[in-house]
């Protein structure tokens, strides 16, 4: 027999509370380090201020089946001050694939569970499932409460590379082959060129400091970026990689010259995907296209320990699809009650996109990105404002 708990309470302590059953079923699922409880642990130490985590237990008999990892909070939408629960590490953080964690063979009944006691159950008026795979169980549930209405929004796209086929045929298909070739060539020249690969528990602390100040060279100019545009976020990143420096999720892919560190890619690895989370180089070196040759050796590393899929995670930019074999579109999926103030909200959100479209389509490209860079910058702060 199904049944649902639900788990609250003010402060990490619920989460403290959870963290032996939420590490047994994490190792019985797929291990997506962004559902990992160290992951989570740090999202929320970093990012839970004015919100109360709320864990939807999932019961088949008396064996915890699957977890539904949650938060509470007040959100104030136009005059009205509504209550929101949501996925947890969702928004801030770059998580991608979110969702219950589980055994795959226990996803439906996890998801159909937790959704129907979410809706008859709790007195929310908005459940958001954010950045979760439109393809996967959660994206397609239908709400069995006719006071909800559902609303589904493609939010990015995740390529990725399907290693299986070996590194040749992957890099043979990539439209980045020649010019690959051509510049790793170039850089073997370099006095001292080597490519690392650091997974060491004691070498990642250093190893993530180089990569941000490479990082950060590269977002300087443009409003910052997502992972270190804010001292919340950068302390957040530090302490995801102290909680998961014994994991052996953690990877930092270098590449080498001149006795520095030139580029350096952060990822996490679970034995067979490897997710490709950010990267840096140094932007002083143009010629040689580092980035471009460390994404290359990044995969044919990845092929070589027998990794299945490189994901590149959110995001379609053209050096990601440019090597990409697949994509897997994210999308949030948001029941609203069906009320006056929720629904006038959603029609001014609308047109409020429609109207940034336009926007984007008659400023000239001189003036859009510095404007954007702008945007970026001031949009996070305020975000983070009360984190």
């Amino acid at each position: 027999m199904i049944r649902v708990e639900l788990v609250t309470g003010e402060g990490i302590e619920v989460l403290n509370s959870a963290r032996d059953e939420w590490s047994r079923l994490y190792s019985a699922s797929e291990r997506n380090p962004f559902q990992s409880w160290n992951w989570t642990y740090a999202w929320f130490n970093a990012f839970g201020n004015r919100r109360s985590p709320a864990l939807i237990n999932v019961y088949d008999g008396n064996q915890l089946i699957g977890i539904l990892p949650m938060f509470q909070e007040a959100q104030r939408i136009l005059v009205s001050k509504l209550s929101r629960i949501a996925l947890l590490s969702d928004r801030i953080g770059g998580a991608d694939h979110l969702g219950p964690i589980c055994r795959v063979e226990d996803t439906a009944s996890v998801v159909q569970a937790a959704l129907e006691f979410l809706v008859s159950k709790t007195e929310s008026d908005i459940i958001d499932f954010g950045h979760i795979d439109a393809d996967a169980e959660l994206a397609n549930v239908v709400s069995p409460d006719d006071r909800f209405t559902a609303r589904k929004t493609k939010v990015s796209v995740c390529p990725q590379i399907d290693l299986r086929c070996g590194w040749d045929s992957v890099l043979n298909s990539s439209k980045r082959s020649q010019n690959f070739k051509r510049r790793l060539k170039k850089l073997r020249a370099e006095n001292g060129f080597e490519f690392r690969s650091i997974d060491s528990p004691n070498e990642l602390s250093a190893a993530f400091e180089r990569f941000l100040v490479l990082h950060e060279q590269r977002w300087q100019k443009s409003g910052g970026s997502e992972l270190s545009g804010h001292p919340k976020l950068v302390d957040f990143q530090r302490n995801v990689v102290s909680l998961l420096a014994n994991d052996g999720l953690l990877r930092f892919d270098e590449l080498w010259f001149d006795g520095e560190c030139r580029g350096s890619i952060y990822g996490f690895d679970n034995g067979s995907t490897f997710y490709f989370y950010n990267t840096g180089y140094d932007i002083r070196f143009p010629q040689f296209s580092i980035g471009l040759v460390l994404l290359g050796l990044s995969i044919q590393n990845a092929c070589e320990r027998g990794i299945a899929t490189y994901d590149l995670l959110r995001g379609d930019e053209t050096y990601k699809s440019d090597w990409a074999n697949r994509r897997i579109e994210q999308v949030d999926l948001r029941l609203s009650r069906q009320r006056p103030m929720l629904q006038l909200h959603d029609l001014l959100s609308n047109g409020g996109v429609r109207l940034k479209e336009l926007g984007k389509a008659v400023t000239p490209n001189g003036i859009l990105e510095p404007l954007a860079a702008l945007r970026r910058s001031l949009g996070r702060r305020h975000q983070l404002s009360d984190q």
